[in-house]
């Protein structure tokens, strides 16, 4: 079947594609090519580590003196390829040539020794991993599938197992009925950042959470860390509420582990050594008021110092709502890991001014996408934004997330700018400084 296969798969893949049809004709091609660069950079791979393990048996066998050493290694690369049965047999066979010309058994079982090692931390940490990550499948699948079809057809299976389950995988992302198979199986996570950023959370594992996110950040920055993980996996734990999927008991501990791990990622944040870190009481006050206090605790009542050179400072805005009071508190953590001298305010709130001369101080002004309910307050809050501030950008975020916001029509009447995020706020804002301290 296999020879037939390989001589005839022209005209195989010829009538694989008619018989998708002709409205399916892309996804048939791109399936089967998709397919044949699996394959091709599974058994890539499979040369490429046998070849290795011939190369480290024969070095092997030269530094231990045995005659003949780079035959038997080349010997134990070519048997590889027979999987399992096969590096038994040239395992037995040095065992035997080795015994057969030494006189005692040391040598013998030390080849033995160093062979099976080497064959145990190859076809375990190695392969699975290797062939795994070249063909498209996880590790487990790479074992699970040899099991399988070794179970099935024998010898032939173990020799065929990777490339028949690529194949199933491949299939699975293009064809609805087989999507089980790619999920179970495929090399890809089965879940994206920021659902297992909120799983995470359901479950309270805080440690992982952190890792996960100093690893993100370190890469990335904090601003995409918001956009890919933090906030969409807030937008995840509001659905979930509005669907009554989590009760109040679980809100608050999601509340609390996102004001931990932003504390935690901003340290910035932190409380002076002699103070005493107070709890969040999430039944009284959000995350984000939470964290603004706990902020100006820490650098003042203006969140820094107002002897700062001229347009230096990026303000943002909200309307104190719990979700403008968190959006506005992670953009400003966002934007000062950069090093930009950037505070929040709450738009309408009773608040002492820092003086007439503030205003100078600040170059832009980001304030929170409006929602529905919150329409009407939000012009009126842009209005006296633009009135006090006139020399000032005014900039709004559009977050891509499943919130019902107003259209960017009606908003761009009220703004200078609409960005679509947090990372491109932090590159909107950083070549404007950089230009400012030139």
């Amino acid at each position: 079947l296999l020879v037939f296969i390989l001589l005839e798969h022209e005209s195989l893949r010829d009538r694989a594609i008619r018989l998708a049809g002709q409205a399916e004709i892309g996804r048939t091609v791109r399936a089967l090519a998709d397919a044949t660069r699996g394959v091709s950079r599974f058994f890539l791979s499979q040369f490429i580590v046998n070849l290795t393990f011939g190369a480290l048996i024969g070095a092997v066998l030269w530094a231990f003196g045995v005659p003949h050493a780079l035959l038997w290694g080349a010997l134990s690369g070519l048997m590889r390829f027979v999987p399992y049965l096969g590096i038994m047999a040239a395992g037995a066979m040095i065992a035997v040539f080795v015994a057969a010309i030494d006189p005692g058994w040391t040598l013998a079982l030390s080849c033995v020794a160093v062979f099976v090692a080497l064959e145990l931390l190859v076809a375990n940490v190695i392969e699975p991993k290797v062939y795994g990550h070249s063909s498209g499948l996880s590790p487990l699948a790479v074992i699970v599938s040899a099991l399988f079809w070794g179970a099935l057809w024998g010898p032939i299976g173990l020799l065929l197992s990777t490339p028949l389950t690529l194949c199933l995988v491949v299939a699975g992302r293009h064809v609805r009925a087989l999507e089980p198979v790619t999920i179970l199986l495929g090399e890809v996570p089965n879940v994206t950042h920021s659902q297992r950023f909120y799983q995470r959370v359901l479950s309270g594992d805080r440690r992982a959470i952190l890792e996960d996110a100093r690893s993100y950040i370190g890469r990335h920055g904090l601003a995409r860390y918001c956009d890919q993980v933090l906030l969409p996996g807030l937008v995840l734990a509001v659905a979930e509420q509005r669907g009554n999927g989590i009760d109040s008991a679980q809100a608050e501990h999601i509340r609390a582990t996102i004001a931990d791990v932003a504390n935690a990622l901003t340290p910035v944040s932190a409380y002076p050594g002699n103070r005493r870190r107070q709890r969040v009481s999430l039944l009284d006050a959000n995350v984000g008021a939470h964290l603004r206090k706990m902020r100006e605790e820490k650098l003042g009542r203006w969140q820094g110092s107002l002897d700062v050179p001229s347009r230096s400072i990026v303000l943002c805005a909200g309307l104190g709502t719990e979700r403008d009071d968190l959006l506005t508190e992670l953009l400003v953590r966002a934007l000062r890991e950069a090093d930009i001298d950037a505070r929040s305010t709450v738009v309408g709130a009773e608040q002492e001014s820092p003086g007439p001369d503030a205003a100078d101080l600040i170059s832009t002004v980001f304030i929170t996408y409006p929602v529905e309910a919150t329409l009407a307050q939000w012009v009126e809050a842009a209005k006296d934004l633009h009135a006090r501030l006139p020399n000032v950008l005014l900039v709004t975020i559009r977050l891509p997330f499943g919130e019902a916001s107003v259209s960017q029509t009606l908003v761009q009447e009220h703004v200078d700018m609409v960005l679509r995020s947090f990372e491109e706020s932090l590159a909107f804002v950083a070549p404007e400084r950089t230009a400012q301290a030139a």
